[in-house]
């Protein structure tokens, strides 16, 4: 799993914790992190992310960064990671590859919580734990999962400001494959400067990308340079 995905799974989650002791109820666990989801969707909220992709099983190796913001309101999403753009409202889902110059249209899935638990393969990552626990030290909750030997994820830690909920930081160690070779890798990412996303935002638009003339669309001028393909045959 790229970091990128990694980045709209971890960002979702905020927001009225308890105290639980250590379980191996994944139904459980699945249902904290859905009412986190839901939390964080229930206002309009912006904030940075920054991510470092190390391989642990080769020291000395300069982890990989990748940094970005996300907002969120409601249904709608505007994230920018690595230079790719994505924006998500009820009608449609708008990604940019700047460095090619592309632009792919979608059809946005039901509901948020259903494109980002897709993308982010939140099942998978629930699923497979074998314990976890949510603990209270100092200002800070953890939020610590483990997983059973042989498995993809080894160890997922989240930390959250105690007093607004807000994630602060995640640490997922898991195995990769890459050009045939596994991999074990530490995923590290920091949630920094959220903001209230101000009255009047108008970023989810996609009337900043592109104009639709019945079944043409036509990139807006800012765009000019971009080719646009229909990713979804039903727009």
């Amino acid at each position: 799993m790229s970091i990128a995905k990694w980045c709209l799974l971890l960002v979702m989650i905020s927001s009225s914790w308890q105290t639980v002791a250590q379980s191996k109820d994944t139904a459980a666990l699945l249902a904290v992190f859905k009412k986190m989801q839901q939390d964080l969707i229930s206002r309009p909220i912006s904030y940075e992310v920054k991510i470092s992709y190390t391989r642990l099983d080769a020291p000395g190796t300069a982890p990989d960064t990748v940094s970005g913001m996300v907002k969120i309101a409601g249904r709608q999403l505007h994230c920018l990671m690595d230079g790719v753009e994505t924006i998500s409202n009820e009608r449609y889902t708008v990604t940019l590859f700047h460095q090619d110059k592309t632009m792919y249209l979608n059809k946005p899935v039901a509901t948020p919580e259903q494109e980002m638990v897709a993308v982010a393969n939140l099942s998978q990552v629930v699923g497979d734990v074998k314990e976890w626990s949510l603990k209270t030290e100092g200002k800070e909750k953890i939020l610590q999962l483990t997983y059973p030997a042989g498995m993809q994820y080894k160890q997922a830690v989240f930390t959250i400001d105690a007093r607004s909920g807000y994630l602060k930081s995640t640490r997922i160690t898991m195995d990769v494959l890459a050009e045939d070779t596994l991999h074990t890798v530490e995923v590290y990412s920091r949630f920094v400067n959220y903001q209230p996303i101000p009255n009047g935002y108008n970023g989810f638009n996609e009337s900043n990308y592109f104009t639709r003339k019945g079944d043409d669309f036509i990139v807006t001028p800012t765009y000019r340079d971009y080719q646009i393909f229909k990713a979804s045959p039903n727009l």
